[in-house]
């Protein structure tokens, strides 16, 4: 079992920057791995191995951020070509479509089952493609709730579930088809982490012509800036307080494993250090 000294993010990021870096991969995917590591390393169960938060952290870098991050003129090509290898058609050429057949072979022999595993993925690369043609205006600009709807697969809490279920042994799927609270937990972190990230990522979305729930709010109710924050910011208590609600009763079934539970937990209560460590992508709020 990996030590506290070795658990670090210091180390943690040594080794996937090393990992990354020995696949030659651009310096624009390998800046990834600050995000990654910190989202990795807080947001994963406190008892997970080094070689786990390797794993999951290297999803992070990826699938999560550099799918997100992509912003080439070929950018439609790169997201079928990501869904190709998803769905285990085509050869990788590119070094990061190498890496990540890499990671997914990695992936296969750390679970029973890939299927939650792949499937969220492809779920996640047809949102960021919609999200694209919001930012280039080949689909109409979205209402607030529309687009609160797809940032519930964007932010990725479904995938990182599905990753610890493989690493951790657990079947995410079949936990959420028969418990409805399992769906309630879950979707109360997503918008917890979606209401909090808005306002962060502001300035970035607006550079990147990509739309954010703040303005989306602000235009719909004919507010300011500031109050669709001030809004946004209550409805984040809000479902922090949902996932209280769901999680109580979750920890007193004997039917839901502890390793499920401890991720949960973890993608809940460990946001905010991962955004105070990725400073460079996530400034503090206005």
């Amino acid at each position: 079992m990996s030590t506290s000294v070795e658990r670090s993010p210091e180390h943690l990021h040594a080794r996937v920057e090393r990992w990354l870096a020995e696949r030659g991969l651009s310096e624009e995917v390998r800046r990834c791995s600050e995000p990654a590591v910190a989202w990795g390393y807080y947001c994963s169960p406190a008892e997970a191995s080094l070689d786990q938060l390797e794993l999951a952290a290297l999803d992070l870098a990826l699938w999560l951020f550099a799918v997100d991050d992509y912003a080439g003129p070929d950018a439609d090509d790169h997201l079928g070509r990501c869904l190709e290898q998803l769905r285990g058609h085509g050869e990788p050429e590119a070094p990061v479509e190498r890496a990540r057949s890499m990671l997914l072979d990695r992936m296969c022999r750390a679970g029973a089952t890939t299927e939650g595993y792949l499937r969220s993925r492809e779920r996640y690369v047809e949102a960021i493609a919609q999200r694209n043609r919001y930012r280039e205006g080949r689909a109409a600009a979205p209402s607030f709730d529309a687009y609160l709807e797809l940032r519930e697969t964007t932010i990725y809490v479904e995938q990182w579930v599905e990753v610890w279920g493989l690493v951790s042994g657990f079947a995410p799927c079949s936990l959420g088809s028969r418990q409805p609270r399992c769906v309630q937990a879950e979707r109360a972190i997503a918008h917890a982490h979606i209401l909090r990230n808005e306002a962060r990522s502001l300035d970035r979305d607006r550079e990147a012509g990509i739309p954010n729930l703040v303005e989306l709010l602000s235009a719909r109710e004919g507010c300011s800036v500031d109050e669709s924050t001030r809004i946004l910011e209550e409805r984040y208590r809000v479902a922090c307080a949902r996932y209280d609600e769901a999680r109580g009763p979750l920890g007193r079934d004997p039917t839901i494993p502890k390793a499920y539970l401890a991720v949960l937990d973890a993608c809940r209560f460990g946001s905010a250090e991962a955004e105070a460590e990725a400073r460079g992508r996530y400034p503090p709020a206005r």
